[in-house]
């Protein structure tokens, strides 16, 4: 029994995952729809925001990132997020896209 519950937990914590997207540090402090996706429709309006981190500049199929990233209010407590992302890194190559929703509670 622990041995299928230990292969449980394995198999359970590698589906699994929250909030692990690739990003650059610099846009967190304006963007703080890549920390949480409770964020989504904070703001007054639309938000649209393309982003790109390239790393080792002067190497060849050094790993770079884009990202595109929208989020804006469907109402007046809620709202919808996407962020699309493209991870290139030599060979290989990742797209991906999340999105969310948010109610927001006035406490």
């Amino acid at each position: 029994m622990k041995y299928l519950t230990k292969l449980f937990i394995l198999l359970f914590a590698t589906l699994v995952y929250s909030q692990n997207i690739p990003s650059s540090n610099i846009y967190i402090a304006e963007n703080r729809y890549l920390l949480s996706p409770a964020w989504a429709g904070i703001g007054d309006c639309l938000q649209i925001r393309l982003l790109t981190n390239t790393n080792w500049t002067n190497v060849p199929d050094a790993p770079r990132t884009y990202s595109l990233v929208l989020n804006g209010r469907l109402s007046d407590q809620s709202g919808l997020g996407a962020i699309f992302t493209r991870d290139k890194n030599g060979f290989t190559s990742r797209h991906y896209a999340v999105l969310s929703y948010a109610y927001h509670l006035t406490l």
